[in-house]
């Protein structure tokens, strides 16, 4: 039981770590970033409560580390969008959505057994932010 409330507590504290970059979106108006950041923080508390006390909070263990992860890649795909840096906020809009949804579609395809369409998405961001930083020649990216 000590080693269940050590594990709970070094975990709940990582997870307060993202707080300051939750301060930082709020401060920039950036609502669907702050809505993964919290999810992603309520998600990981419930995760972190399940599997260090053994216990079910409505959702099982492994529902919640499905969760944290679909959130977790959401997160890393925002960056990604920010750094394309696109000035057209409706594009930006579009981008946040499809990561998302995309990321929730292809977590629940690949489950435990595979990362194939999960990779696949994270690399087609990535392949988006090296288009638009290394071979775009225009006046339209943000710094």
């Amino acid at each position: 039981m000590l080693l269940g409330i050590g594990r709970f507590v070094f975990l709940s504290l990582t997870d307060v770590a993202t707080l300051p970059a939750l301060v930082v979106m709020k401060r920039n108006r950036r609502h669907f970033e702050m809505f993964v950041g919290v999810s992603q923080l309520l998600i990981s508390f419930f995760f972190n409560t399940a599997e260090a006390f053994d216990t079910q909070l409505f959702l099982g263990e492994d529902d919640w580390h499905f969760l944290s992860d679909v959130v977790s890649v959401t997160y890393f795909l925002l960056l990604c969008v920010h750094l394309m840096g696109y000035k057209d906020e409706n594009r930006n809009i579009v981008l946040r959505y499809v990561a998302f949804a995309g990321s929730l579609l292809f977590n629940t395809k690949d489950r435990w057994d595979s990362t194939f369409y999960e990779e696949m998405l994270v690399v087609c961001y990535l392949l988006g932010v090296v288009y638009r930083r290394v071979f775009t020649v225009s006046n339209d990216i943000s710094p």
